[in-house]
C-alpha cells in the first residue's frame, strides 16, 4: 500500500473522529473544520469559524441580490445550504476562493513541515472576453458551469478545486510532484478542449490555458508558489492558449 493511500486512510479516519456526523461539505480529507481536536472547546471553536464564514457570505449574497436578508437566515434557507453558501462558489460546483485559500495556507505549511510535495495549477478559460463580447455574461455563466464541473471529474477526491476570481481557477494537488502535476494539467486542458457548451441555439467551444507550480521548489510561501503559477498560465496564454506552461 503506497504512502499516499495511507495517508488518505488516516485523513479519513481522523475526518470520522473529528466529525462523525459529517455534516459540513468537506473534500474527504482531513478539512480545516475538520484539523479542530474534538473537544467540547474545540467544537466550540469549530461552530464560531463556520458562523462566522456564513454570516459573511451571506453579506456577500446580498450584496449581490442573491438573498434579501439575514436578518432570519433560517427562513430564507437551511442550516446546510447556508454552510454549502459559506464554502462554495455561488457558479461553479467548486469551493470558493477564501476557503481554497485558507486549505492553501494550510497544505502549504504542512507541505513544507514534513517535505512532502504540493503542486498548485492555475486555470483560465481562453478568449473570456470574446465569449462575453459574442454572446452575453449569461454564456460566460454557462461556460464556467460547464468547465468548473469538467474539473470535477479530472481530479481526486483529495484534491481542492476552487473558482478562483471571475474565469480563473486554482486547483491544489496534495502529495503530488511536478510529473504528477503536469499529467493532471494536461488532462485538464484536453477535456475542456472537448466539451462543447450549449447556450440558446449555440455550441460553444473553449479552449484552456494551465499555469502549473510545485513545492519543494523556489517558492518560500504560498504567495509565491500562486505567483510561480499564475506566471505559468500567463506563459501558456502567450503562447496562444489551449496548452499548459511551466516556470
Amino acid at each position: 500500500m503506497g504512502q499516499n493511500t495511507v495517508r488518505q486512510g488516516r485523513d479519513m479516519k481522523e475526518t470520522q473522529k473529528l466529525n462523525p456526523g459529517n455534516d459540513h461539505i468537506c473534500s474527504g480529507r482531513t478539512c480545516m473544520f475538520c484539523r479542530v481536536a474534538a473537544t467540547y472547546e474545540g467544537q466550540q471553536m469549530q461552530q464560531a469559524m463556520l458562523n462566522k464564514q456564513v454570516l459573511t457570505r451571506v453579506q456577500e449574497l446580498e450584496l449581490k441580490n442573491v438573498i434579501h436578508s439575514s436578518k432570519d437566515l433560517s427562513d430564507i434557507i437551511s442550516i446546510e445550504e447556508a454552510e454549502r453558501l459559506a464554502l462554495m462558489d455561488d457558479l461553479t460546483p467548486l469551493y470558493n476562493a477564501r476557503t481554497f485559500l485558507g486549505e492553501f495556507k494550510d497544505e502549504i505549511s504542512r507541505a513544507k513541515r514534513y517535505k512532502r510535495a504540493l503542486s498548485l495549477c492555475v486555470l483560465n478559460v481562453d478568449n473570456y472576453q470574446d465569449i462575453n463580447s459574442q454572446h452575453s455574461h449569461l454564456a460566460c455563466d454557462a461556460v464556467l458551469k460547464a468547465v468548473g464541473e469538467v474539473i470535477l471529474t479530472c481530479l481526486r477526491d483529495v484534491d481542492i478545486p476552487s473558482r478562483y476570481n471571475e474565469e480563473e481557477f486554482a486547483i491544489m494537488l496534495p502529495e503530488t510532484n511536478a510529473t504528477g502535476a503536469l499529467r493532471v494539467a494536461e488532462r485538464l486542458r484536453q477535456r475542456i478542449a472537448k466539451e462543447i457548451i450549449p447556450y440558446k441555439k449555440h455550441q460553444i467551444k473553449v479552449t484552456a490555458s494551465v499555469g502549473v507550480a510545485t513545492l519543494p521548489g523556489e517558492a518560500k510561501d504560498w504567495e509565491e508558489l500562486m505567483i510561480q503559477a499564475v506566471s505559468a498560465r500567463c506563459l501558456a496564454s502567450e503562447r496562444g492558449g489551449n496548452q499548459v506552461g511551466v516556470v
